[in-house]
């Protein structure tokens, strides 16, 4: 638990992570990272449904690639489900959870034999509070939000196979509580189908049950997005994420953790009608550095969907969104 204030306001007032231009006025662009830090307009309910798969093959150790002489192959695929909603006309409130399913291919030999492992279970928790300072008018065609989240580590770090505990990294949770502060801000230009998106986040990880305490990590991104062309956006972005070393109970490091990447990212969105959305994207590596011997990540998928509903009471100037600012452009043109 390493985290300071400083670091925490570099990246909230600096911080450039992946969000959409189009947030639809409460939700962000559904294959964001992003759209998790976006805010949730006043008497809607938002339902978010994604999944992520990350491909690691193969080990690094500072920016070089190294052999792996037991040809490891794993793939990680989380399944998550979020429940939103605007209370008040600054205020939103968000409950999270997810699945996990991990599995790790060795070849050992020549001619080779394989080992197998695989792990699936009940992920941590999330429960997060958002404050959005202006959403989209006439005026300001973008939104700014601020959020603190913090993560409850409900999930599984105990499971085994064959009499083995499995690693870390394949548990389906983390073992630790974890805060994080969030700020997420989007824009579109007036009369245009081009707009951008900058966030950013810093969790603040605790103590492990075997004493571990898990490096803090610090996130940011930026994407520019385009359309809609026949209700399809176009995504283009990149994505960066700084992680310190995890530190043992009697202050050595833990050899392998930390490090740093930056990715590509490129994606689309489909929006259906203006209750929801349907995203994915692809993101493949620009730059790695690992501390020590590490697995090395080779791409990440994301797919999202995103249903959004307005409950009565909800004020003509609260529902504004950007599809109608757009429309209205569209007709001066």
């Amino acid at each position: 638990m390493k985290f300071t204030i400083p670091c925490s306001l570099l990246v909230l007032t600096g911080g450039l992570l992946w969000g959409s231009a189009d947030a639809a006025s409460c939700c962000g662009i559904g294959s964001s990272r992003g759209a998790a830090s976006s805010g949730i307009a006043n008497r809607t309910a938002k339902i978010t449904i994604s999944g992520v798969t990350t491909g690691s093959n193969g080990k690094i150790e500072g920016t070089r690639k190294v052999s792996d002489p037991l040809n490891t192959v794993s793939r990680d695929h989380t399944t998550a489900l979020s429940v939103g909603y605007g209370f008040a006309k600054n205020f939103s409130a968000e409950l999270g959870a997810n699945l996990k399913w991990s599995e790790k291919v060795i070849s050992i030999g020549n001619p080779s034999s394989h080992v197998y492992r695989n792990n699936f279970g009940l992920g941590d928790g999330s429960a997060a509070l958002r404050y959005t300072a202006f959403r989209y008018s006439v005026v300001r065609p973008g939104e700014l939000t601020f959020g603190l989240q913090g993560t409850i580590p409900w999930g599984s770090v105990e499971n085994t196979q064959d009499g083995a505990r499995l690693p870390r990294e394949m548990q389906a949770g983390s073992g630790a509580w974890a805060v994080s502060l969030s700020g997420y801000f989007d824009w579109n230009w007036p009369q245009s189908k081009v707009g951008f998106a900058l966030s950013g986040d810093g969790t603040m990880r605790f103590l492990t049950p075997d004493e571990v305490d898990l490096g803090d990590t610090y996130s940011s991104s930026l994407t520019f997005v385009a359309g809609p062309f026949w209700n399809v956006r176009a995504l283009l972005g990149s994505t960066y994420e700084y992680a310190l070393q995890d530190v043992k109970k009697d202050g050595r490091v833990s050899l392998g953790t930390g490090g740093s990447k930056l990715n590509a990212v490129v994606g689309a969105e489909y929006e259906i009608a203006s209750t929801g959305s349907v995203s994915g994207s692809f993101e493949f590596p620009l730059y790695r550095y690992a501390n020590g011997l590490q697995t090395a990540t080779g791409y990440v998928v994301n797919l999202s969907t995103i249903f959004t509903i307005k409950l009565p009471g909800t004020s003509e100037a609260e529902s504004i969104n950007l599809k109608e600012l757009r429309s209205e452009n569209d007709q001066e043109e």
